[in-house]
């Protein structure tokens, strides 16, 4: 499914970062290739359970309460109430802009109120790898080249050993 992420995003956020809306949609992957899971239901608990768990407090690193956070996904859902369709990708970001969060995906955050960039490295929780890393040139990737790199140190130490 080819579809341009950032006309939806643009709706609720018209100076949203193309960069960052990138970061996301590289975060999502394979959930977006899918209709359903594209979408975030905010009537199905399970559904907010999982953007609690996965997105706010493994990605974002978060430590408030559960209702702390469940406060904000209802405000995200309130303010997307005209929607019949609420794209992931929109939700997402407007989560990490609530909690100030958008500098994880490459972004700036923006001072309360005015139109100059807050201090781009804000303190935040330490968080658990996520084996993901935004890329600023757009491929994609990351550190997939890792375990192949291990493959091939292991293949050459057993030829090493088996056959000298």
């Amino acid at each position: 499914m080819a579809e341009d992420w950032s006309v939806n995003v643009l709706k609720y956020v018209p100076d949203a970062d193309p960069g960052v809306i990138k970061a996301i949609v590289r975060y999502c992957g394979i959930a977006l290739q899918k209709r359903d899971s594209s979408l975030v239901s905010f009537s199905d608990a399970k559904e907010t359970d999982r953007v609690r768990e996965n997105f706010l407090k493994k990605k974002l690193g978060l430590s408030q309460t559960d209702a702390e956070l469940d406060g904000a996904i209802a405000a995200v859902g309130a303010r997307m109430a005209g929607e019949n369709f609420r794209n992931r990708v929109t939700v997402y970001y407007l989560l990490a802009a609530h909690f100030e969060m958008l500098t994880l995906f490459g972004g700036i955050t923006k001072a309360a109120g005015s139109g100059a960039p807050a201090d781009p490295a804000p303190t935040m929780a330490p968080q658990a790898f996520s084996g993901q890393t935004p890329l600023d040139d757009g491929t994609g990737g990351g550190t997939n080249w890792r375990p192949w790199l291990l493959l091939g140190l292991l293949i050459a130490v057993l030829f090493w050993f088996f056959f000298s």
